[in-house]
């Protein structure tokens, strides 16, 4: 159980690391960010698209058996045409994934700072207002449909800062936990 509860802290580290670059990238080239993130995406799944499709061509004995990997690499070649041109769309979809992981966070990082409490730990009260703080902004990305991109940025720096410092608080309670 303490290896699994170290596993987790230490990808939520990481993960907050991630978010913390995507944040900074994000806040210092907003405009250019979203186009990226389409092209790249659009791009992925063209590639992914071609491949089905080719492989499928490719094995004219078996045409019947990949049969469904021409449909699906044609629907994965109209979605990429589809993500590449239509980037707003991709800057919406952004914004909610984004807002449900930090939502998810503050809600596990909630149930933790119960747990701290339960073992007679002091700072629980603080990573408890923190994970707070993380889940309005978490449901302030995700519902806000107006909230610009340079916004979305600070609030993933903010999540990304608040979220290490709880998992090292935690990871240096997990003797205590257990």
């Amino acid at each position: 159980m303490e290896n699994f509860l170290k596993k987790n802290v230490i990808s939520s580290i990481i993960s907050s690391l991630i978010f913390l670059i995507l944040g900074v990238i994000i806040v210092c080239n907003p405009a250019t960010i979203l186009t990226v993130i389409a092209y790249i995406l659009g791009g992925v799944f063209l590639i992914l698209g071609a491949i089905k499709i080719i492989g499928a061509l490719l094995n004219k004995n078996n045409l019947k058996m990949y049969s469904n990997d021409i449909i699906i690499g044609i629907i994965a070649v109209a979605l990429g045409i589809f993500v590449i041109t239509c980037s707003n769309t991709i800057g919406s979809f952004f914004r909610i994934i984004i807002g449900i992981w930090i939502i998810y966070n503050a809600l596990t990082n909630i149930v933790y700072s119960f747990k701290l409490k339960n073992v007679d730990l002091s700072i629980w009260p603080i990573l408890f207002i923190m994970s707070v703080i993380m889940l309005v902004a978490g449901i302030y990305v995700a519902v806000n449909p107006g909230t610009i991109i340079t916004t979305i940025g600070i609030v993933v720096i903010i999540y990304s800062v608040i979220d290490l410092i709880e998992s090292t608080i935690i990871y240096g309670n997990i003797n205590k936990l257990m």
